[in-house]
């Protein structure tokens, strides 16, 4: 099976050559390497896969000389006139036929942008190409073995004792071909599907109208602090909410002298104090009883589902006008928000001789309440008759409030000593800020607490005008501006966690760093491109899926973040959608499978669409799929993919030039070795004379997206600058301005890479992003653009 697989056979349309590293047309033209090959077919894996000749061809069609396709069509023409049965004249139309639609496939491969033919993205190319061809003309299900067997056998023998015999095969390569669905849809509905998993593209009608955010009503105090004219209000509430302490229950069935004893608190009658309290001697029992450390036995409560209402009676005669008015019904509606075990509240306004319902739920009600004025000077008569048409029970809380001057009111007393046995609290308040509640309920009045507020600086806030803080000179490298960034960057902060960390054949490997920086490696012969600058601290599930998109869902459980990001790395495009408030996960709750991230809740996002619903799945095998992945990654090989190094520059104390004419950062500085490389070495850390006395004055700051990247500048009187950022760039920018700017990764383990603004660059090929510029020599570079930058410094 592995022979008839791999056998190229006589005058078949390839053949191998250099014994077995390179498959070439029968013209002698490289058709493409064993290595390519080799990559395809494992990438195939899994799937049923045609015979050799048909997966060539769709290799020979991704290249970008297919131009010559009517030599490869002459080729394979030619194989088919060797067939026996090629003269035979209805089978003659039917071979013709069937090359032509084959080519029509290949057309189709070639016509799909350059990208998704690159050598990462072939095998998802032709496994859309190759995918439900029939039963019949499927070669293997099982490529990986065959690959495994045939390496083996050419290791022992010489390639060319595979190729004897007929072309076996070459009819059923042409008809695996022929029978992509692409040959009919054409090259723009593959490169769809490529990119968005979708094999057509949705109807207009088809698309249901996207429902509307679901946003969530504010609340009367979101709604009160939105208004200036109604947000000292709702600010002074705010204040009085904290400040305002009323019990949850006044009275309740332990006060009642029946059932058993629950507990001993340090809280109740006189009857119930422990025994072991009255034996203690009188000054003794007196001091406990006054610090509340007398011991006493409580008693067991039964069940009770009473239902609690409370009602507000706010005062509006005329001692209340002005700033007391506006006091009190912050107080009133401070009462109305503390509903805690309450189902029906009520409020009304106290006039001199009646009262009206007022609305302390709705704006509107509310600023309606602040109108409710009396003329009257107390309202003993409307409080009078208002508790006694009230039937009052132990389920019931009356909440009076008032002003103290109102108390103080000769006429008044008479009124509020009778109320006192119906009312269970009594706010007062004043002109000047001070609050007091007090405890009426069962004859009590005992005070609940009291505080003073600043009535002006919370009803009437001055802004102060912002002082403008003292900045030094903006300085953004011009190594920023360039797109994409001449260098990779430096591999700093790396964690090694699996759940931080996403490996792929066609993407790399990607991290998300301590810094909370999301960097790829495209290959461990290249530095990290940075995908995002910062992502959201929290929990991470992230998937690649269609083509060159990547996919990161970040969850916190503190500040309930769930959000999703989109990135497609080939442009660096990135989208992101928040599903705060709507769902929640932690680590242990979600997977990544096929494009689609399950939470445990049941709720699925698409990834593609980034879309949430709600499903039925069976997430636990989902997980557990998803978890054996992630404990295959082998940090050690990932560790070995990307290098992993730490800068010497996250946190520099120090930039200086030395006696020895030298740029120091703490105690390193750039070297050259050989008069061949740039290194980065310790030395000397002695301050030159013009800087002799200072230690180096770096100033910090967070110029960057990302508050964890910090900027060390150090500026010299000149006007030149050095500037570190924590990302492992060394930006140098001379007062000269005929010396471009530079920057530089200087590391202790490698050859330091080095740019110039003018596009020159020297140093370790493997921080080179892009090479259109010119490469110079390292002695050049240093003596020209490094030593000069001193040099400016030295003599100015």
């Amino acid at each position: 099976m592995t022979l008839d697989f791999f056998d190229a056979r006589t005058n078949n349309f390839w053949h191998w050559a250099e014994n077995g590293e390179v498959v070439e047309w029968q013209t002698g033209t490289t058709l493409c390497y064993k290595a390519e090959l080799w990559a395809v077919l494992r990438g195939l894996s899994g799937v049923p896969v045609p015979h050799l000749g048909a997966v060539m061809l769709g290799i020979a069609a991704c290249s970008d000389n297919w131009r010559n396709r009517c030599v490869a069509r002459e080729i394979l023409h030619k194989q088919m006139r060797s067939s026996g049965i090629y003269n035979v004249r209805d089978t003659t139309v039917s071979l013709d036929m069937l090359l032509h639609n084959a080519f029509e496939t290949l057309d189709v491969i070639n016509g799909v942008v350059k990208d998704l033919r690159s050598e990462s993205m072939r095998i998802h190319l032709l496994r859309a190409v190759f995918e439900n061809i029939p039963d019949k003309i499927v070669a293997t299900k099982d490529i990986e073995t065959l690959v495994e067997r045939f390496n083996g056998m050419i290791a022992h023998e010489s390639i060319q004792a595979f190729q004897i015999g007929m072309p076996i095969n070459f009819l059923a390569e042409l008809e695996a071909l022929q029978s992509s669905v692409w040959r009919q849809k054409g090259s723009a509905a593959l490169e769809q599907y490529l990119l968005t998993n979708l094999v057509d593209t949705p109807k207009p009608d088809d698309i249901a109208p996207l429902p509307e955010p679901e946003t969530e009503p504010l609340t009367l105090m979101e709604e009160l602090l939105k208004d200036d004219k109604t947000e000292g209000l709702a600010r002074l509430t705010q204040r009085l909410s904290a400040a305002i302490h009323i019990p949850m229950h006044a009275k309740g069935s332990s006060d009642q002298p029946f059932g058993g004893f629950s507990d001993i608190t340090n809280r109740g009658n006189l009857d119930r104090l422990l025994l072991s309290e009255l034996a203690q001697d009188d000054d003794t029992l007196t001091a406990r009883l006054v610090n509340n450390e007398a011991m006493y036995l409580r008693r067991e409560e039964p069940p009770s589902n009473i239902e609690r209402e409370r009602t507000i009676l706010l005062d509006t005669t005329i001692q209340l006008w002005g700033l007391p008015r506006v006091f009190a019904l912050a107080a009133a509606l401070a009462c109305a928000e503390k509903k805690q075990h309450i189902s029906r509240i009520q409020a009304f306004a106290l006039r001199g001789e009646d009262c009206e319902t007022l609305d302390l739920t709705t704006k509107k009600g509310v600023v309606e309440a602040l109108g409710q004025l009396d003329f009257h000077w107390h309202c003993g008569v409307a409080l009078r008759d208002f508790l006694l048409n009230t039937r009052s029970s132990a389920a019931h809380d009356i909440v009076f409030v008032t002003d103290a001057e109102t108390l103080k009111t000769p006429d008044f007393q008479p009124f509020i000593a009778e109320a006192k046995r119906f009312l269970t609290y009594l706010i007062v308040v004043n002109r000047v800020g001070a609050l007091q509640v007090f405890d009426l309920s069962g004859g009590r009045n005992k005070s609940l607490g009291n505080a003073t507020f600043d009535l002006a600086d919370l009803l009437f806030p001055t802004k102060k005008p912002r002082k403008k803080k003292a900045t030094d000179e903006l300085f953004t490298p011009l190594f920023y501006d360039q797109k994409p960034l001449p260098l990779f960057y430096l591999p700093t902060g790396v964690l090694l966690r699996r759940m931080r960390i996403l490996q792929h054949p066609s993407v790399g490997v990607v991290n998300i760093t301590n810094a909370q920086r999301v960097l790829r490696w495209r290959t461990p012969e290249s530095g990290a491109e940075e995908l995002l600058p910062v992502i959201e601290e929290g929990e991470y599930c992230m998937g690649f899926g269609n083509i060159l998109m990547l996919y990161i869902v970040v969850s916190n459980e503190v500040t309930r973040l769930f959000k999703f990001y989109k990135i497609d790395i080939r442009n660096g495009h990135v989208e992101s959608h928040d599903f705060t408030g709507k769902t929640f996960a932690t680590v242990d709750e979600m997977a990544y499978y096929q494009s689609h991230v399950y939470l445990k809740n049941g709720k699925i996002l698409d990834c593609r669409e980034a879309t949430m619903s709600s499903e039925a799945i069976d997430f636990d095998a989902i997980f557990q799929n998803y978890t054996l992945k992630k404990e295959e990654i082998s940090l050690k090989r990932v560790k070995q993919f990307i290098k992993n190094r730490n800068s010497p520059l996250l946190n520099p104390t120090a930039v200086f030039i030395n006696t020895r004419n030298e740029l120091i950062i703490d105690k390193f500085s750039i070297q050259m070795k050989n008069n061949n490389d740039l290194v980065f070495r310790q030395t000397t850390v002695e301050h030159h004379a013009v800087e002799e006395g200072t230690e180096g004055s770096l100033t910090v700051s967070t110029p960057f997206d990302n508050p964890s990247v910090l900027f060390f500048k150090k500026k010299w009187p000149d006007g030149s600058i050095a500037a570190v950022d924590s990302r492992g760039f060394w930006h140098l920018k001379s007062s000269n301005p005929t010396i471009p700017e530079i920057t530089i990764i200087p590391n202790l383990s490698e050859k330091v890479t080095a740019w110039a603004s003018n596009g020159q660059y020297c140093g370790n090929p493997y921080y080179l992003s892009v090479r259109n510029g010119a490469q110079v020599p390292v002695v050049y570079f240093f003596k020209t653009y490094i030593q000069g930058f001193i040099h400016h410094i030295i003599d100015a």
